[in-house]
């Protein structure tokens, strides 16, 4: 009985690292507080959100989430997740203010409109690009949100719940070619 109530105080005090990797793939990882410091840093160089458990929604998500690992080196090790539990968490994590105001519609109705590029050099912010998201999934439309040099910021143009996502221009496809 007092080891129950011992971890229920451990996991009282957890922080969860949660995002995307560069394919678009969900990871997330709970840290105890004493990893806290660490674990912010390599969420930071990774590019993926942090939350503390504070929440009373993130309690019981806490239960599901794999325990992740820091590497002496301060590098972090992040477990890929269920799709279902990541956008679980993502919607626990989000503040009460954003939550209200969210109001998911169909995605086609969101979708913005968006052209197509004349060359890989052209892409610019609101040009439509497709994206491989593996061999098993295919490619998808998305729409270019930023470019910062060689780096594109995407966001799936009929999947609008899903987080913008970043790759390099190289990596994505023009949905179709342009004649002169």
């Amino acid at each position: 009985m007092t080891k129950s109530a011992g971890h229920a105080q451990a996991s009282a005090r957890e922080l969860i690292v949660f995002g995307l990797d560069t394919a678009g793939k969900p990871k997330a990882g709970r840290f105890p507080e004493k990893h806290a410091a660490a674990a912010m840093k390599a969420a930071k160089s990774l590019k993926l959100s942090v939350c503390a458990d504070d929440k009373p929604s993130i309690a019981d998500l806490l239960k599901k989430i794999p325990v992740g690992r820091l590497h002496t080196q301060g590098k972090a090790f992040i477990p890929y997740i269920k799709r279902d539990l990541f956008d679980q968490i993502q919607t626990a994590a989000a503040p009460a203010s954003l939550a209200a105001k969210s109001n998911p519609g169909p995605a086609l109705t969101e979708a913005p409109i968006a052209k197509p590029p004349r060359s890989w050099d052209d892409i610019a912010e609101g040009h439509l690009v497709l994206y491989h998201e593996g061999p098993r999934d295919g490619w998808w439309e998305s729409v270019v949100l930023a470019r910062d040099g060689e780096t594109l910021t995407l966001k799936y143009r009929d999947f609008s719940r899903y987080p913008a996502f970043q790759c390099h221009f190289r990596a994505v496809a023009l949905p179709y070619p342009i004649s002169e």
